[in-house]
């Protein structure tokens, strides 16, 4: 399908908030340091973000959903850094339940004009669409950042992801496997899976990897997703 893109950039100019033009803008080859500036807008003392960056999700409360759109704009601004990533991994590591795994949401006080999706979720409960999503987005912004890819939440939640994947039984809702695949498919740059612990050796950490992607791949045959 051809793309009209004058007509795209005239769309984003007269329709799209600040945040997605300039995502749009280092998409067409701006410097990665203005989509940055924009998410801080965004941002929490806390070391989220809220404000409606989720657009359904109006609280000003820093939120998983807010977290993974700022993630999203991280990703997109690479191969330029922001210290603030590495504060969101501190964030959600904060946030996360003892299983692993992040909340749909946490409690909303002011819910003027959010979806009552997120207005109703359990804060107690973790949720594998959201831990998924979210971790899938940080993965990408590993790839060209260290302080990222060294934070030990990103072996956390993809380690509730694997485990809840496991346990699935019956057929998941749709989004939930979309970013169950996301995940899965950032964390294989090689081809192969990861693992949440240390090794004795080398070899010994090449072959757990081993175990885990034969683990990843016979689960998702047996949904029949490959």
């Amino acid at each position: 399908m051809d793309i009209d893109l004058d007509m795209t950039t005239a769309f984003m100019t007269a329709h799209a908030r600040v945040l997605d033009r300039h995502r749009f803008a280092r998409l067409r080859g701006d410097d990665g340091a203005r989509l940055l500036g924009a998410v801080e807008a965004y941002r929490n003392p806390d070391g989220g973000y809220g404000w409606g960056l989720e657009p359904d999700l109006r609280s000003v409360t820093s939120q998983p959903g807010a977290a993974l759109h700022a993630l999203e704009a991280f990703a997109d601004a690479g191969p330029a850094t922001t210290p603030r990533a590495a504060e969101l991994c501190d964030w959600l590591d904060g946030v996360s339940l003892p299983d692993g795994g992040l909340p749909f949401a946490l409690p909303i006080p002011d819910p003027a004009a959010c979806a009552p999706f997120w207005v109703s979720a359990d804060p107690g409960v973790s949720s594998l669409q959201i831990t998924a999503a979210v971790a899938g987005q940080a993965h990408r912004v590993a790839a060209h950042d260290p302080a990222v890819a060294a934070h030990p939440w990103l072996a956390r939640a993809p380690a509730y992801c694997l485990a809840a994947i496991d346990a699935i039984d019956g057929p998941p809702h749709a989004l939930v496997l979309r970013f169950a695949f996301e995940l899965l498919g950032a964390m294989g740059d090689d081809g192969g899976w990861t693992v949440d612990f240390d090794s004795h050796s080398p070899q010994a950490a090449l072959e757990w990897r081993g175990y885990a992607t034969l683990r990843a791949v016979t689960i998702l045959l047996a949904e029949g997703r490959a």
